[in-house]
């Protein structure tokens, strides 16, 4: 009882299927009235959809301001051959709408962030490293924020430097910081960040702390480790967002700088350094520090007591392996 025109309509999908059209095509067909009313829905979904992607098709060149190979090759976001499909691709990444939402929320931050100018980075690579590190936290349960348990937390955590088996010693870490609020990440970084952390306050009640593992030794991570503790103890009423590059230099850098040598080396055990001449003696310091040689050998090197090839092998060194879906 419907004009042919409107069948018609219907059928080349110029014309909707109105909830009253789906229950009259129900009595015909059989095919409950919420049947219909699915497929409506899914085919304006899809007509949405394609002029959404032809619009985004406009900000192509946005995808070349990402690490868009590094982010597909690490599972970040999936590949999608259509341009448009794949700028919504990375706009889910970074959870905003559009690319105008993304510079404000991305970029703005971190132009105002104290950076080194010595040092090459692009701000779409910055912020996809940060995005990931905010995604692997969120899968981190953590407790509220507490100073003294976190305080707690990094004296055990000098305790775990001596452990060679990485995978150990980051389940560690996390299962530590976590109970005093803070979810540490372990997170790749991809071309054009060349980030050895950062630390940003995800609400007032968790932290995060995000390391790269930059250089894959033992002596970085675990000055970096310490470094991002110190901002999370002492600056967190400062920078909501600190993001460490080689090369600052301001009061709150050398403080954290400070804060981390002090704590693997004691200022009373540092005039000891001088006269550490071999391997021998470094281990044996090391030893009674509880800590780990390499340690002492990146410290050394760092305040050019030694050159940088001396006693390297002492350093435990680091290799990033993909896994598959299962961990495996």
């Amino acid at each position: 009882n419907r004009p042919v025109k409107t069948i018609n309509e219907i059928i080349k999908g110029k014309a909707a299927i109105t909830p009253e059209t789906a229950i009259q095509l129900e009595r015909v067909f059989g095919a409950p009235a919420s049947f219909w009313m699915n497929r409506e829905a899914r085919y304006r979904e899809a007509l949405a959809r394609q002029a959404e992607w032809a619009r985004l098709r406009s900000f192509n060149t946005w995808l070349r301001e990402l690490p868009l190979a590094d982010m597909k090759r690490w599972g970040w976001v999936l590949s999608r051959h259509d341009i448009g499909a794949q700028v919504e691709e990375c706009l889910k990444f970074f959870g905003v709408a559009d690319v105008d939402v993304w510079r404000r929320e991305y970029l703005l931050p971190m132009a105002a962030f104290r950076a080194a100018s010595t040092i090459e980075k692009h701000p779409g690579a910055v912020a996809a490293w940060l995005r990931q590190a905010q995604h692997e936290a969120e899968k981190i349960s953590c407790a509220p924020f507490d100073h003294e348990k976190f305080e707690d937390a990094i004296i055990k955590l000098r305790g775990l430097c001596q452990l060679t088996n990485s995978k150990e010693m980051i389940n560690a870490i996390v299962s530590e910081c976590a109970p005093a609020g803070v979810a540490v990440v372990i997170v790749r970084t991809p071309k054009g960040c060349p980030a050895f952390g950062a630390t940003r306050w995800l609400s007032p009640t968790k932290a995060l702390m995000a390391l790269s593992f930059r250089y894959l030794t033992n002596d970085v991570f675990w000055f970096s480790l310490f470094h991002e503790a110190a901002h999370i103890l002492l600056h967190r009423e400062h920078h909501p967002l600190i993001i460490e590059f080689k090369g600052l230099d301001d009061d709150k850098e050398k403080e954290a700088d400070r804060f981390a040598a002090d704590f693997l080396i004691p200022p009373s055990e540092a005039a000891h350094l001088n006269m550490l001449t071999s391997a021998k003696e470094i281990e044996a310091f090391a030893k009674r520090l509880n800590i780990a040689p390499g340690i002492v050998v990146g410290r050394l090197q760092h305040e050019k007591r030694i050159t940088f090839d001396q006693f390297d092998s002492l350093k435990v060194r680091y290799k990033w392996v993909l896994e598959d879906a299962d961990g495996a």
